[in-house]
């Protein structure tokens, strides 16, 4: 039985997209027949509490290691947090049993490099799973300048896992355009979406779903956003037609989440006195697929400039639970080529608020609309982004690299 240790900063029972994901593909695997370890951190996403040091969950053995907790909203704390894990999982990482392949994510940035030295020093073969791609995020964003010493060096670490990666693991074709461009050779890249669970996942009419009178949505027409506010992610467009639409009446947008960018929303609604937006924490997974439901459209956004650099991931939950979508981001992105592809709602590029608002009053006023643009959605996913699909071409991408060892 081959051994598996996938590393990441987040993993079950943890909210983080990131964390989700690994979760469903280390349960896969083991189904699959392999001996699935996790390395990540006792910390929760957003800092509250911690986990047990080690944990057995479905077969995985869970290794979790100590960090920092600053936080995600601001930027030198977040980078001590980031460092410390690099530390603590590091050493961890040497005192394990030598694994047959390691499987590292891209949070935090660069903790791929575990996955380098396990390669040199144990003998493991390594994927590289990247979920964003570094230095370019923290350029884009601001972070890092285009062409200072530091983005210069985080720009080598990534070459350098990448390049040493037995398999790469991109997310849309756009990031592996992204990649190419970098000077990365693509001989042993694969193109693997994420995903959702089409059976968790599902639609829930509004009076099957108690989370709508708990939360006293009934009778209101519920645009959502549900996921990470954070930096990457373009809120502007979304806040002024949110403002532009304050009047219609029995309509109310619900965020559902956290991130470096919930303060700024929070400041927005009580700086504009507006009644038609409300904001709720992360809820538990087993309550996602009611909150999800909750939404009678689901918006989905992309700051310009990080298309292929990252992507969206809540696209997939939006189609799994067919909801119609409004995308606010660039036309050249894989939640725009989704969109459109699916023909399951709407695509706006940054800035045109007439345009969200349109598409707004149009979900409302045409329900059949509405219903059409989500069975097309969840028609589209069932085809592409089912669970069991994707995770079965990860587990032969898996068998591919341990069978020329």
């Amino acid at each position: 039985m081959s051994k598996v240790l996938l590393i990441n900063q987040f993993f079950y029972p943890d909210v983080a997209p990131t964390g989700q994901v690994a979760t469903d593909l280390a349960e896969d695997l083991v189904r699959r027949g392999l001996e699935v370890s996790v390395l990540c951190s006792r910390r929760r996403y957003g800092g509250v509490g911690s986990l047990a040091w080690r944990e057995t969950y479905q077969g995985i053995q869970i290794y979790r290691t100590g960090s920092t907790r600053y936080g995600r909203r601001r930027t030198l704390g977040r980078a001590l947090d980031y460092f410390s894990f690099y530390l603590t999982a590091g050493v961890k990482a040497l005192v394990l049993p030598r694994y047959d392949l390691v499987i590292c994510l891209s949070t935090p940035p660069l903790i791929a490099g575990l996955g380098v030295l396990l390669k040199w020093v144990k003998g493991s073969r390594y994927v590289y799973w990247v979920q964003d791609l570094y230095p370019d995020v923290a350029v884009a964003l601001g972070v890092l300048r285009k062409k200072g010493m530091v983005t210069g060096l985080v720009r080598h670490l990534s070459r350098l896992t990448l390049c040493r990666a037995d398999a790469v693991v991109a997310l849309g074709e756009v990031m592996a355009e992204k990649l190419s461009a970098n000077g990365f050779r693509p001989k042993n890249l694969s193109v693997l979406p994420c995903w959702a669970d089409g059976e968790e996942l599902r639609l829930v009419p509004h009076k099957m779903n108690p989370f709508i009178e708990e939360q006293g949505l009934s009778g209101k027409f519920i645009g959502l956003y549900s996921g990470n506010m954070g930096k990457g992610h373009e809120l502007d467009t979304l806040l002024g037609a949110i403002e532009a639409l304050r009047e219609v009446e029995d309509l109310l947008f619900v965020f559902i989440g956290d991130g470096a960018r919930r303060s700024e929303i929070e400041r927005f609604q009580k700086t504009k006195g507006l009644q038609n937006l409300r904001l709720l924490p992360y809820q538990d997974r087993h309550r996602v697929c009611l909150s999800l439901n909750a939404g009678d459209v689901h918006l989905v956004t992309l700051r310009e400039g990080l298309e292929g650099l990252l992507v969206a991931s809540k696209i997939y939950s939006s189609l799994a639970t067919g909801k119609p979508v409004i995308y606010i981001g660039p036309e050249r992105s894989e939640v725009g080529e989704i969109v459109r592809r699916a023909d399951c709602g709407y695509v706006h590029c940054p800035g045109d608020v007439e345009g969200v608002v349109r598409s707004v009053r149009e979900m409302i006023s045409r329900p059949e609309k509405r219903e059409r643009l989500g069975r097309n959605g969840r028609a589209y996913f069932e085809a592409h982004f089912e669970r069991r699909q994707i995770t079965e071409k990860f587990y032969q991408v898996i068998r591919d690299v341990l069978s020329v060892a």
